[in-house]
This record gives C-alpha cells, sequence and structure tokens, in this order.
C-alpha cells in the first residue's frame, strides 16, 4: 500500500547572522508540516536547493536577507537572484529581509518578483510568521476554489447530457412525449 504523502512547507531562511531561526524553528516545529532550512550563503543555498527535486505540490518560501547599506554589487546580486529562485520551484515565493529598508532598492526587489519587504526589528518574527500562515492560506483557498469550479463544470455538463438525451429521445419517440 502506497503512503499518501502529506503537502509540506519548506521555510529557508539565508542569513548571515541566523538572527531568527531558533524562533522561526520554534514556531514551525512540525516535521510533518514544516521544513525549516538555513543558510549563511546565497551560493550554499542555490547548491542545495538545485541538488533536490522539489515535489509540485510543496510550497518553498524563501526569506532572503539583503543588507541593503552595502555596496550595489552586492545587493544587485542578491536582487537578481530572485527570478532564479522563483522559477526553480512552481510554488516558490521569496521575501526579502533588511535591517536599513531602501525604498528606490524595495522596489526594484518587488519588481524581480519578491512577495514583500520585511524589516529585520522587534516584529519581524511576527511578519515572517503572518506572511508563512498567509500564504498557506492563499494557497488552500485557491485549491478549494479550483475544486468547486470542476464540479461546477461537471454539474453544468451533467445537466446539458441530460437535456441533450432528452432532446435526442424526443426527436426519435415524439409519441411517448404525448399526454
Amino acid at each position: 500500500m502506497t503512503e499518501k504523502t502529506k503537502k509540506l512547507t519548506n521555510i529557508y531562511l539565508i542569513d548571515e547572522q541566523r538572527t531568527y531561526l531558533p524562533e522561526i524553528t520554534e514556531r514551525f516545529q512540525n516535521p510533518f508540516k514544516y521544513s525549516v532550512i538555513s543558510y549563511t550563503t546565497l551560493s550554499k543555498f542555490f547548491e542545495d536547493f538545485e541538488s533536490v527535486q522539489h515535489p509540485r505540490k510543496n510550497l518553498n518560501l524563501v526569506f532572503l536577507t539583503i543588507e541593503f547599506e552595502k555596496d550595489d554589487e552586492h545587493v544587485n546580486k542578491y536582487l537578481e537572484s530572485i527570478p532564479r529562485i522563483k522559477n526553480m520551484g512552481s510554488n516558490s515565493e521569496v521575501f526579502i529581509l533588511s535591517f536599513k529598508m531602501d525604498e528606490e532598492k524595495g522596489k526594484k526587489g518587488l519588481n524581480y518578483g519578491a512577495r514583500a519587504l520585511i524589516q529585520k526589528n522587534e516584529n519581524a518574527v511576527l511578519r515572517i510568521t503572518n506572511n508563512i500562515k498567509g500564504i498557506i492560506s492563499e494557497k488552500n483557498l485557491e485549491k478549494k476554489r479550483r475544486s468547486s469550479l470542476l464540479s461546477i463544470k461537471v454539474l453544468i455538463l451533467f445537466i446539458l447530457a441530460v437535456a441533450l438525451m432528452t432532446v435526442i429521445l424526443y426527436l426519435i419517440f415524439p409519441e411517448r412525449f404525448l399526454v
């Protein structure tokens, strides 16, 4: 008997200081629903992420720390990695974490495909948690909408088939429909 695999949410934290790893790991402890993985460098993340085949139903949430106060080459390297991350997994979302927000570079990150900008402060863990739960809820709602749309289509096809059968029977046996 094959065991049905559950949908898993992979949470990747790319942060040199591993600032929020203990708190995020504590909040998402359930190993059957969540997998929290931390990386200190972007290159190590890509090395591991590309080496593993990710199931389509798994959700990959990447929290990328960008230090906007560093030189433009460093910031652009991280910003240009966002589309690459989103293209690697069909269900991947990227969030940008930073201590100091630079409005221009933040907008550039959103244009590259980042879902949100989160400032690293005392509320960051709550914002990360809310974004994780919000995306999971959004994906579940999307799935329910698709399934309800499918059932409506099946119902409409059934009604049309019954109507068509009635018309065909009327054309073949019109005397049966006389009162």
